[in-house]
């Protein structure tokens, strides 16, 4: 075998390495992605409950203590990434420190 074809073999094993290792850290990606979606959602749904009962101003900010409080269960308020939520106003959803990875809900809807 000459240098140049064990050359060859080695630059198409890295090349592979490489691919394999990319598409790896895009699937992990995804997935703290899709989960941290999942989190805001329920987070989201919690704050809407919150509004309809309690009837407190669009504007206002709850504490997450006083989310839990209400939803009487721990909420998940921190990204699988990373960083803790932002609930921001009852009007909004929460938001994510890894919005310019995709981490991000749709806006909210006025009732």
């Amino acid at each position: 075998m000459s240098l140049t074809m064990q050359s060859r073999i080695i630059l198409g094993v890295v090349a592979v390495i490489a691919i394999v290792a990319v598409v790896g850290i895009r699937l992990k990606n995804d997935e703290s992605r899709a989960e941290c979606i999942r989190r805001m959602n329920g987070l989201a749904e919690v704050k809407r409950q919150y509004r309809r009962t309690v009837k407190k101003s669009p504007e206002y900010i709850p504490t997450a203590e006083e989310l839990e409080a209400f939803h009487k269960e721990p909420l998940e308020m921190e990204c699988p990434k990373g960083g803790r939520y932002w609930i921001g106003p009852l009007r909004g959803n929460p938001r994510c420190p890894h919005e310019s990875e995709g981490h991000i809900l749709p806006e909210a809807k006025e009732p």
